[in-house]
């Protein structure tokens, strides 16, 4: 939309913000929606899953019919995808987005999966969940709006993503110290600035990958932004499933048995 990383910084800002409150009304009215549905967790979650599904197929098909290019690019013939391949490899800022959009998606879908097991097993009230989003909404979305104010501090939107990676860690460390139903102040505080800089970090990483595609550019003078997001779409999606499938995997191995009387192991705080 821009050659200016100041505005996409912008509208990376615009992009998040949204996303955050989409997200945190989704996790709030999802418990709900599985009960008004269902009458049982295995049918709910289905229904849901089909609703979201096609909300989320129509949003994309929305973006894709109505999004245009404001950057003129002259018309160049195919680029054949063995060079694409070997200029990408070049392409070193890419290829650490690229590892970072793998190990978001890791983290991100990872301990999105396990939030509902933690409140329904571990601290015995499913409903905690619906309390939890509601208290990260407002700091996710101050998170990503200030964004372009850290961005402008420090000059480097790759140092901007570091600090906040860093703070999101820390915070998110912290949380095993505390517990919604013994310390909820705490909890919720630490909940709460665990989103705060995890939504600037989110902000940041994808404010990084147009600027990605300019370097890869004048370095091999080859154009191929759809071809690098792609890729970055595709690592983002593996990590996701692994994350995910990690998530499932490790409560297996450690003895859960879904709809039963849990083991010591499996709820341990």
């Amino acid at each position: 939309m821009t050659q200016n990383i100041e505005e996409r910084a912008k509208i990376n800002t615009f992009r998040s913000v949204s996303a955050m409150i989409a997200i945190g009304i989704i996790n709030i009215i999802t418990l709900p929606l599985i009960s008004k549905l269902g009458g049982s967790d295995k049918r709910g979650y289905l229904l849901v899953a089909v609703l979201y599904g096609a909300i989320f197929a129509a949003c994309h098909i929305f973006c894709f019919a109505k999004t245009k290019k404001a950057v003129t690019i002259p018309e160049k013939k195919k680029i054949p995808i063995k060079l694409q391949i070997q200029t990408v490899l070049q392409n070193k800022p890419y290829l650490l987005a690229l590892l970072g959009q793998f190990l978001f998606g890791v983290t991100l879908c990872g301990r999105n999966a396990d939030a509902l097991y933690y409140f329904k097993h571990v601290e015995g009230t499913e409903s905690l969940f619906t309390t939890y989003s509601m208290a990260i909404i407002i700091p996710s979305i101050i998170g990503a709006g200030l964004f372009p104010i850290i961005f402008r501090w420090f000059g480097n939107k790759g140092r901007s993503a570091s600090i906040l990676a860093l703070g999101t860690g820390v915070c998110m460390l912290s949380l095993y110290l505390f517990s919604p139903v013994e310390t909820p102040v705490p909890f919720y505080i630490c909940s709460g600035l665990t989103r705060f800089f995890f939504a600037g970090f989110n902000t940041a990483i994808y404010a990084i990958i147009p600027d990605c595609v300019e370097y890869g550019e004048w370095k091999t003078g080859v154009r191929n932004d759809g071809f690098q997001y792609a890729f970055i779409s595709l690592g983002n999606k593996i990590g996701m499933a692994i994350g995910t499938s990690v998530f499932a995997a490790v409560p297996g191995a450690a003895g859960f048995e879904a709809n039963m009387q849990q083991k010591p192991c499996c709820v341990r705080k």
